[in-house]
């Protein structure tokens, strides 16, 4: 049985059908090798050396002919290129790195993947704030504004509905223990807001001149004056807007002394933050008060 040998080489398909269709009508057999490879992977033509036009090799010279007559004109060393051959020799092995390439590169695009992805201890961290944010949100723009309205409707309805929310879903949530404490003002059940002003206050970030004011308002609903004083000093060291009010709560215990420093302290605060107030009915009346108090204390 004769040997198969290459004749020529082409890169796609199409381009060696003419010469096999010549050589096939002279009687000669003709093989076509990697024809199909390349057929459905034309990309890989070069890597496993093009289409081999193979014919038995006591048909070599009539093919030669055959081929020189249909005006191709091909040299014996310009069959073959040598590369060619070189790849023609070692096609397995190219294949195979072919193989081993699309494997790694597969392989370490899965590894991609897996290290991209969140751990199970990042993933429920990822889901606990989720669920974080879910329901601040829904505090936000749900639960906060229909407490708001219970509380001008109904302020013991308001304060429930707050405490069910403090202990199902929000526990030493400040917005809610700050609900509470106002419904509780507005019922005068000023000993249970205080309590809850306060309870407030321990979980804020940081102590609020506002909250101190509204401590102190229920304290001296219950006349604790001195409790009242204690938690406007504070204030008053964070913003000398309360000295007004700690000036009323001096003047309410009888100490006029120090109502009158308060006071005067407030005033000269006002006149030098608003350039208008020379123009407040109110303030000039409150001048007029402190001018006479300071009378009385220096008779």
């Amino acid at each position: 049985m004769d040997k198969l040998i290459t004749i020529l080489v082409f890169q796609y398909p199409h381009e060696a059908y003419v010469i096999k269709s010549r050589l096939e009508t002279e009687g000669i057999y003709v093989l076509l090798k990697d024809e199909l490879t390349i057929q459905n992977y034309n990309f890989i033509s070069n890597a496993v050396g093009g289409i081999k036009l193979q014919v038995k090799e006591s048909d070599r010279n009539a093919v030669l002919r055959i081929i020189k007559e249909a005006g191709l004109n091909v040299e014996k060393e310009q069959v073959i290129p040598r590369y060619l051959l070189w790849l023609e020799k070692r096609r397995t092995a190219v294949l195979w790195i072919l193989y081993v390439l699309g494997f790694l590169s597969l392989l370490l695009l899965v590894v991609f993947v897996i290290t991209a992805m969140p751990d199970k201890k990042e993933r429920l961290a990822m889901k606990e704030k989720e669920e974080r944010m879910l329901k601040a949100e829904m505090l936000e723009y749900d639960y906060l504004p229909k407490i708001d309205s219970l509380l001008n409707r109904d302020p013991q309805e308001g304060i429930r509905y707050s405490q069910l929310l403090l202990e199902e879903n929000y526990p030493e949530n400040t917005e809610l223990l700050d609900r509470v404490a106002y419904g509780y003002s507005l019922i005068d059940s000023f000993r249970q807001a205080s309590d809850y002003y306060l309870k407030s206050l321990e979980h804020q970030p940081s102590v609020s001149s506002e909250h101190l004011a509204a401590i102190a308002y229920c304290e001296v609903q219950l006349q604790n004056f001195d409790l009242a004083i204690f938690h406007l000093l504070k204030a008053v060291s964070m913003s000398n807007y309360y000295k007004y009010d700690l000036a009323e709560v001096y003047e309410l215990k009888g100490d006029i002394k120090n109502a009158f420093m308060y006071y005067t302290g407030y005033i000269q605060y006002i006149e030098g933050k608003y350039d208008d107030s020379a123009h407040d009915v109110e303030f000039q009346k409150l001048k007029l008060k402190v001018m006479d108090m300071g009378f009385k204390i220096n008779k």
